[in-house]
């Protein structure tokens, strides 16, 4: 087995015209605790990590080519609990839980500010996914709980072989989020707001610079790119409050994503019964 098709490395950063990726080399234990791998820093909410260090991209990629494994996808608006639905998946189920990882969200870029996309493009595209969905254990799937930016090009990740779940919480909570702490600020810089309006084809005149218009603008923006889905028998839509309120809930996305228990849970059913 090539060393760098392994799941231990990850790709953290590419340089298209460099022909250079960098690389972070992780046990799995590291993604376990890392509540987002994005960016690199101290504390469990940054990647954590044994090694950083950067090689030929060309040679990544050749290591990996034989990768086909899909990584299943949880997508959101942001500020709706995604994080918490991947670790309750992550600690029932055999899963590799991919909580934002950097070259999804460089991989969006890529094809969402290209100029000229081509074939040669979409391949490389293509194999960053399937790089995704390596993982330690045959039993185990890889899920990415994706960044909401990523959903500029939801449909560019969703293939016949991918299952997603695309989770939202209601308009007025997600206003309500969006005033909490500095998120204005955050809201504020998601987008160009009126291309977004152009997007979902809204003509009336609107204050842009308003937080609350932001907010439902960005909603409904991301509502519209879930409903884009090419493969709509592959993908759910979840509200957050399920999360709270629904006991089997955490069951039935194991069972639509075709998730292995782990050894405890299936014993203490057997116990049970």
């Amino acid at each position: 087995m090539k060393i760098l098709s392994r799941p231990n490395y990850l790709p953290i950063e590419i340089n298209l015209s460099k022909d250079i990726v960098t690389l972070a080399k992780l046990e799995q234990k590291d993604f376990e605790k890392s509540i987002f791998i994005l960016k690199k820093g101290e504390g469990k909410g940054f990647l954590q990590y044994q090694d950083i260090f950067s090689t030929d991209l060309s040679i990544f990629l050749n290591e990996n080519k034989a990768q086909t494994k899909d990584p299943f996808f949880i997508f959101h608006h942001g500020f709706c609990c995604s994080t918490l639905l991947s670790r309750m998946l992550e600690a029932r189920f055999q899963t590799l839980s991919l909580r934002e990882p950097p070259c999804i969200n460089w991989a969006t870029h890529f094809k969402k500010d290209a100029l000229n996309w081509t074939a040669y493009n979409e391949s490389i595209f293509q194999q960053l996914i399937n790089i995704h969905g390596r993982t330690f254990r045959s039993n185990q799937r890889a899920i990415i709980k994706c960044s909401d930016y990523v959903s500029y090009e939801l449909n560019s990740f969703i293939r016949s072989t991918t299952k997603a779940i695309f989770l939202y919480s209601d308009l007025s909570e997600f206003i309500g989020s969006c005033f909490k702490d500095m998120r204005h600020k955050w809201i504020a810089e998601r987008a160009d707001y009126s291309k977004l309006l152009n997007f979902l084809g809204y003509k009336n005149k609107l204050d842009l610079d308003d937080t609350a218009t932001q907010v439902t603008i960005y909603w409904c923006f991301q509502i519209a790119k879930f409903l884009e889905c090419t493969y709509t028998e592959n993908v759910r839509s979840i509200n957050t409050t399920r999360i709270f309120f629904d006991r089997n809930l955490i069951k039935s996305v194991g069972d639509f994503f075709d998730l292995k228990e782990k050894y405890f849970f299936n014993k203490n059913r057997n116990l049970r019964s």
